[in-house]
Formats: C-alpha cells, sequence, structure tokens
C-alpha cells in the first residue's frame, strides 16, 4: 500500500495541512529513530520532550507568562473544552463563516444557550450588534479560514474595549487556528486563544493548543460545579499537570516532539512578516490583473495574510493546472466551492513555489 502524497507534489498551498516547516521531515525521522515514541508517556523523556515543545512555542510566539498552555487534539475539541469550562449558561458568538458557525453550533450541542452576531461571508461584522447582558463568553474567529477574513488588531482591541466598559465580566475567547504562528497578536486582548499546529505553524494535523489567560482561570474556579466538563477536560487540572510537562490524557508524544523541534529558534515578528510578504504577492498578481481573479473579502483591512481565498471564473480548472504542474491548491469551502479558489501564505512557503503558482494560474 502506498501512503503519503504523490512524489510529484512540488509544494501544496492548501489551507491546512500544508508544507511543513523547513527541516520538520528529516526532524520526523530522527524523532522516530531517538526511541522516544517507544518510552512511557509518564517517563521522564517524554516529559521533557513536552515541557519543551511547550517552553519553545511560549517564547517563540511571546506568550505572556501568567497565561497557561495546554493541549487538545484538534481545534474542533478546543472548541468544547473552552465552552465546557468558562461558561454555565450563554455564549455569544460572531459568526462570518464556517468555522464561527462551528463553535456556535457546539454551544448549542452541549446545551448552552448561544447568542449568534451574523454578518455576510464577505463583510466585517458590526462590531457594535447587540449582545446580551448576561452573555459569558464572546467568541470569534479571527482568521476564518473558509472565507479569508481575518481581524485586524484594531477591531480585537474595540470588541475588548466595548466589553470591558459594557460587560466586564464576559470573557474573550479567540479561534486562532490559521493564524497563530502567522499573525502578529496581542494575547491580552482575549481571555482564551486556541489553534491547531497543521496550518501557519507548520506541522502535521492531529495537535492544538489552547492559551488561557489568567481571567479565564478565575472563572473555572468561580464556575465550579457549574460547568459541564469531564474530568480529562477540567481545565485546572491540565494546567496543573502541564507545569511538569504532563498532559491528563495520553499526549501525542510524536506531534509535540515535532512541536519543539519547530519552535526551536523560531521567531513569531519573523514568521508574520514572511506571511505579510507572501500574501503580498498574491495581491500584486490580482491587482495587476495578472491572475484573473478577485478577493472574497471586500474590504483590504479585514483580508487575511495566510489565507488567500480568491473569486475566480473555474475553479476545478484552476485546480487541474496547477496539480499537473506540480502543486496543490485547495478549493473553495463548501458553499464557495464553486466560486473560489484558496492558496495558503504559510511562514513554511517559499516564495519561488508561489511565484510558479501565479504564473500557472496566469496562463
Amino acid at each position: 500500500m502506498t501512503i503519503a502524497h504523490s512524489l510529484d507534489v512540488v509544494a501544496s498551498f492548501n489551507t491546512g495541512p500544508a508544507d511543513l516547516a523547513p527541516g520538520l521531515a528529516e526532524a520526523a525521522a530522527e524523532i522516530a529513530a531517538s526511541g522516544l515514541l517507544s518510552l512511557s508517556h509518564r517517563g521522564p523523556a517524554v516529559k521533557a520532550a513536552v515541557a519543551h515543545a511547550i517552553s519553545e512555542t511560549r517564547r517563540a510566539l511571546g506568550v505572556p507568562d501568567d497565561y497557561a498552555v495546554v493541549t487538545q487534539p484538534s481545534a474542533t475539541a478546543s472548541m468544547e473544552l473552552v465552552l465546557r469550562n468558562l461558561v454555565a449558561a450563554r455564549s455569544a458568538h460572531f459568526v462570518g463563516g464556517a468555522f464561527g458557525k462551528r463553535f456556535a453550533d457546539s454551544a448549542r450541542a452541549i446545551g448552552l444557550a448561544e447568542d449568534r452576531i451574523e454578518h455576510e461571508w464577505s463583510r466585517p461584522p458590526d462590531l457594535s450588534a447587540a449582545i446580551s447582558d448576561d452573555v459569558e463568553l464572546v467568541s470569534i474567529t479571527h482568521n476564518e479560514t473558509s472565507t479569508g477574513m481575518l481581524w485586524p488588531a484594531g477591531a480585537l482591541a474595540e470588541l475588548r474595549a466595548r466589553m470591558d466598559a459594557e460587560r466586564p465580566d464576559a470573557l474573550v475567547a479567540v479561534d486562532a487556528t490559521s493564524s497563530l504562528g502567522g499573525v502578529d497578536v496581542d494575547f491580552r486582548v482575549a481571555d482564551v486563544w486556541f489553534a491547531s499546529v497543521q496550518k501557519a505553524l507548520g506541522l502535521p494535523a492531529g495537535l492544538a493548543l489552547v492559551i488561557v489567560g489568567p481571567r479565564a482561570l478565575e472563572r473555572v474556579e468561580r464556575l465550579g460545579s457549574a460547568r459541564r466538563v469531564a474530568p480529562w477536560q477540567n481545565l485546572p487540572d491540565m494546567v496543573e499537570r502541564m507545569k511538569t510537562g504532563q498532559t491528563y490524557d495520553t499526549p501525542n508524544v510524536f506531534a509535540l516532539a515535532l512541536l519543539g523541534r519547530a519552535m526551536e529558534g523560531a521567531d513569531g515578528a519573523e514568521m508574520a512578516d514572511r506571511c505579510r510578504h507572501l500574501s503580498g504577492l498574491v495581491s500584486e498578481a490580482v491587482a495587476s490583473g495578472r491572475i484573473g481573479a478577485e478577493f472574497f473579502v471586500e474590504d483590504e483591512a479585514w483580508r487575511s495574510t495566510t489565507v488567500q481565498n480568491l473569486v475566480v471564473p473555474d475553479p476545478a480548472e484552476a485546480i487541474r493546472r496547477a496539480r499537473a504542474a506540480g502543486f496543490v491548491i485547495g478549493s473553495g469551502y463548501r458553499d464557495l466551492k464553486d466560486r473560489c479558489i484558496r492558496i495558503a501564505t504559510f511562514p513554511a512557503h517559499r516564495e519561488s513555489h508561489l511565484t510558479a503558482v501565479l504564473e500557472v494560474l496566469a496562463g
């Protein structure tokens, strides 16, 4: 049986998983050969590898000292972790794409009341939209992978200021799945962030990070037995165990060891600069008319620097031509499949490969 994507793929610009961070293929082989993957996940070697991964991630991304970092298997699992630990009755969700909807759907599925602040997928939300007085948590999708919309830093700060003024007890939660590691963020504008690692961090799928601030940890303690949480998702226990490099449940040792290697020497600011540069190449190609496309997101200030969602005349043909040249690009997400293509501009991508893809699309 043949495994993995074909050897004739030069580069994958899928919106995750995509190209691995430089050196990770070699690191994967080294980790497999080291014997680490056969050791007890409660033993000192694995605990040291987990602690190293979390420490290097904190350093590279600039996570504040008073924010804890724990793990989950995916961003979707992280949504449930956040909701079960931090909300007793009602959450509010800005919904302008498939993953904002998923967060709201998750709240409903576990029996919470949820407000949906819906907006057109191609246009920014109304930051002054009504939010119920009894909302305990407001969520946003920082970089909506399905649409290519990124909340600007100013909009995040505006939402935080509004919540502090109108509902100071409400927490702000951010799904940063396709932005963490590719966009500069001020972690303090929100109380909890989460992201899976197979996008801007350049790793294989199967691991997510949840970054939890002090206000969120205080909320957990206040809610106590009102939380709808299983033992393995009890946030205080998870935070406490991580202090010694342990997870509550069995960790994804391979993914965490790879994360540690990927973050060694990494600089979050440089990674964000690279995404801005790569996305600028796409913007230039669109603005010049060279590739015959338009951005799905209408407001330039709200366009992603990591996920380029482009309206093209024939998405299937564009994908076919790219694949014939050895490049994988993404289709539009679900309802946008017949209108759009998506091209990731993550830190791991090579400029020469992106330039070649744009030339193919230019025909």
